[in-house]
Formats: C-alpha cells, sequence, structure tokens
C-alpha cells in the first residue's frame, strides 16, 4: 500500500461508526416507533430517508469525503445490477431456510411477539402499494448507503475488508430488533457487502436487497389474503433443507459469475486516496451539509403533509389502536370463533373510523370500554359476548349482530 494511500485509510478509518449507530438505534427505537405507529407505511419511508440515507449523505458533505465515491453510488454495468437481483431472488430461499431452522428452535410465543405480518393485516390497496415502496425501494437503498456504503468503508479501513463485510453486517442485522430473523439477516449482510466488495458499486447490492423484500412483502399479502392470519404448521424440515440446497448452490453459481463480472481480483473500492484525498481538509464543517439537510427537511414536510392530507383519521384511529391493544381485548375471549368474531369486527370499527362513518371520539370510547373491561379481569376470565356487541352498536349498527 502506498504512503498516501495507508494515510487516507487512516483518515477514514477515524471516523465514527459505532456511535452514530448508537445514535440511529435510539431514534429507531422512540422516534421512528411514532412515526411508524401514525402509519406504518409512511413512518417506514420517512425513518428510512431521515434515519439512514440524510445522516450519511450529510455527515460525508459535512467531513468534504466524495459522497458519490464514498457510497459507491456511481453506476455500474447493467449486467451487474441484473446478476445482483438474481442474487436477491436465488437467495431468498437460502436466507428462509435459515430462518425456518431458527423458527424450529422458539417459542411459539416468542415467535408471535416478532411476527411482522401484522404491518400488512387489514392495509387497502393505497397503503400496500406505499408498503412494496417503503419495502423494496427506501429501504434497499438508504440502508445500503449507510450499512454497505458507509459502515462497511469504515470497519473495512480499521479491520479489513472482510472483517469490515461481517461487522456491518451484523450491526444490520441487530438494528432490525429481531431473533427471529437474526441469522438469516448476517448472511444477507454479507452476500449484500460482498457484492459491494467486487463491483465497488452499491447498485448490485441496492437491486438484491430489493428484490429480496419485494419477495418477501408479496408472500406476505398473498398468505394473508388466503386466510394467513391464523396460525399454520411450519413447513416440513426435509423439502426445506432440500430447497435450501438448490437455492445455495444456484446462488453460489450466481455468485461465482458476478465476481468474473466484476473482475477476478478483489477490491476494496478502488485506492483508498480515491475517497480520502491526501491534503484534503476533511474537519468537519456543517455548511458544506447545507444541500442534504435541506433535501431531508423538504422531504419531511412534503411527505407529512402528503400523509396528512390523505389520512390524518387513520392516524388518529391508530393511535387509538396503540394505547388500546387490540391483543389485551382479544386474550379475554378464549371462544376462536368469538375471537375472530370480534377481531374482525374491530377491523371494522377501524375502517369506519377511517371512513368517517364512524366518529373517532365513538371509536375511542368502544375500544377504551373493551379494553377497560378486559384490564379488570385479571384472569382469563371472557368477556360476555352479549356484552361486547352491545357496546359494538352503540358505537355503530353497522358493527352489531353477528360476523363483520
Amino acid at each position: 500500500m502506498e504512503p498516501s494511500d495507508d494515510s487516507a485509510r487512516l483518515t477514514i478509518a477515524e471516523q465514527p461508526a459505532l456511535l452514530p449507530y448508537a445514535l440511529l438505534l435510539l431514534a429507531q427505537l422512540f422516534f421512528a416507533a411514532q412515526l411508524q405507529t401514525a402509519s406504518v407505511p409512511y413512518g417506514l419511508i420517512v425513518s428510512e430517508v431521515l434515519f439512514f440515507g440524510a445522516p450519511t449523505w450529510m455527515w460525508l458533505a459535512a467531513k468534504n469525503f466524495p459522497v458519490r465515491d464514498f457510497l459507491g453510488l456511481r453506476l455500474p454495468s447493467w449486467k451487474l445490477i441484473a446478476l445482483g437481483a438474481a442474487l436477491g431472488a436465488a437467495n431468498f430461499l437460502v436466507a428462509g431456510t435459515l430462518q425456518v431452522l431458527v423458527r424450529r428452535l422458539m417459542s411459539p410465543e416468542l415467535l408471535k411477539l416478532f411476527d411482522i405480518s401484522h404491518i400488512f393485516a387489514g392495509a387497502g390497496p393505497f397503503e400496500l402499494g406505499t408498503l412494496l415502496v417503503a419495502l423494496s425501494v427506501a429501504a434497499p437503498i438508504c440502508e445500503e448507503m449507510l450499512f454497505r456504503g458507509y459502515l462497511q468503508t469504515v470497519f473495512g479501513a480499521r479491520l479489513g475488508m472482510r472483517a469490515g463485510i461481517v461487522v456491518s453486517a451484523v450491526l444490520f442485522a441487530l438494528l432490525h430488533f429481531d431473533p427471529v430473523g437474526m441469522l438469516a439477516r448476517i448472511e444477507l449482510g454479507v452476500l449484500f457487502g460482498a457484492l459491494v466488495f467486487w463491483s465497488r458499486s452499491l447498485w448490485p447490492a441496492v437491486a438484491a436487497h430489493a428484490v429480496n423484500n419485494l419477495i418477501a412483502s408479496i408472500l406476505f399479502i398473498v398468505s394473508l389474503g388466503s386466510g394467513g392470519s391464523q396460525p399454520q404448521a411450519e413447513p416440513a424440515l426435509g423439502p426445506t433443507l432440500a430447497g435450501g440446497l438448490v437455492a445455495l448452490l444456484a446462488t453460489a453459481g450466481l455468485l461465482a459469475a458476478f465476481r468474473r463480472l466484476a473482475g477476478a481480483a478483489p477490491s476494496t473500492g478502488g485506492s483508498y486516496t480515491s475517497l480520502a484525498r491526501p491534503g484534503a481538509d476533511h474537519s468537519f464543517r456543517a455548511s458544506r451539509a447545507r444541500a442534504p439537510a435541506l433535501f431531508a427537511m423538504a422531504f419531511f414536510a412534503a411527505s407529512t403533509a402528503i400523509f396528512l392530507a390523505l389520512d390524518w383519521r387513520g392516524a388518529e384511529a391508530n393511535f387509538i389502536d396503540e394505547a388500546t391493544p387490540t391483543s389485551k381485548i382479544l386474550d379475554r375471549v378464549p371462544d376462536q370463533a368469538e375471537r375472530k368474531d370480534l377481531e374482525e369486527r374491530l377491523r371494522q370499527a377501524h375502517r369506519l373510523a377511517r371512513q368517517g362513518k364512524l366518529g373517532l371520539d365513538q371509536y375511542r370510547q368502544l375500544r377504551t370500554e373493551l379494553f377497560g373491561t378486559a384490564e379488570q379481569r385479571k384472569e382469563k376470565v371472557p368477556l360476555d359476548p352479549a356484552s361486547i356487541a352491545r357496546a359494538l352498536e352503540a358505537a355503530s349498527p353497522a358493527l352489531g349482530g353477528s360476523g363483520g
């Protein structure tokens, strides 16, 4: 390594990594959670841009690093992007097999606690479309900018690029707060990191990430549409392992083709001097980050205005639901048929409140009464179905009677 390149590597290695990651964890726990309570699609898109993409861009700009080169934002050959997408599809079953194996070691209570299919349940066409954009466009771009673009480069400069790939993959998995998908996300993170490592571009990893998320989202939607909200048996282990092995072989073949196309020798993404120019002033200067900061503020203002114009009632109804959890109400209805009936009518009440056909005050009173009654039952003494029906019909005649 040339002396100037070694100096540039040290400059990159000195950049903060764990501190911004810790701040991101706090933002996810306290701010992103509130945004997603108002609306999951809105919250996902805004939090991806404001907590992942924009801060990465702002920090590099303020430190006078070449953002496009540092993050690998220059477009590679379209063939590399296409291979990245193909790898996202082929590897989906590899990651899925790992997740199935982990699920078999966990209790049903833990699996239910970390089940994310609820974000798709009851969503209308507009919400589902926005969710798909959030999960297959915003998340891949913004998360790859932070994890494979910034953190992998910094940890690679400190520890060596292969260790940087693994460390950033582990941090990527931890950020999702999901022990069920932890191992699968580490595997995905290593795959995405290798694509960036070999291609010197972020876009093949973005393509792989996007296809993986898109397939998972479509499967969730199809499952819920066919009654998948009910507990299902775990898939048989033999066929799952066989399918995972076939997918692993396909992934290995595609990776070999990707590496040949990207270049036979692994690369760190060019010399470090292309990322930290010798003699350049890399002191922090906030004025340099004016453009990304203005973009972030304009994006937040515009997306919030659009969201409130389209669905402010939905946000209010979601906060009412958060204060009176449906699960606590349903826990006091042990009969499965009655639970399903009540759950569907509560969903209908939510839809009516969003549409303005049921007043938000009435909706709040309905859920508060049911929740309060359930909370008074310290043991699992069932709620009286007749009193439930009366409370529902008092809120709206459309909710009375049997079924929804």
